[in-house]
């Protein structure tokens, strides 16, 4: 998949982000995986691929139903934060989108 941008948001995978984050540090991205929303591992996953996601307290709340399911992330990548542990391969936060 090409990456598509529109209006300032490049749609992307979560591979593109991991491969090349240096392509896409700073950047508003939308990437679609499967959702993860437990203690310590908040983030978007892609076959092997995984980036972390910075929830602020609320949204973990009202995001947690979404655990397991597939759904698009939105927000802006930071392709140096690595997340809990440094185990991710980027960083997406102030997140706008986090569901179907």
């Amino acid at each position: 998949m090409g990456t598509e941008c529109w209006e300032g948001e490049c749609q992307v995978t979560v591979a593109q982000l991991v491969i090349t984050p240096e392509r896409y540090h700073g950047k508003k991205v939308q990437v679609y995986g499967k959702l993860s929303v437990k203690y310590e591992a908040y983030g978007v996953l892609s076959g092997e691929h995984e980036v972390w996601v910075k929830l602020t307290d609320e949204q973990k709340r009202r995001f947690e139903s979404l655990d397991g399911k597939k759904g698009f992330v939105s927000g802006v990548f930071d392709g140096f934060g690595t997340g809990h542990l440094g185990m991710w391969g980027g960083t997406i936060q102030d997140v706008t989108r986090f569901g179907p």
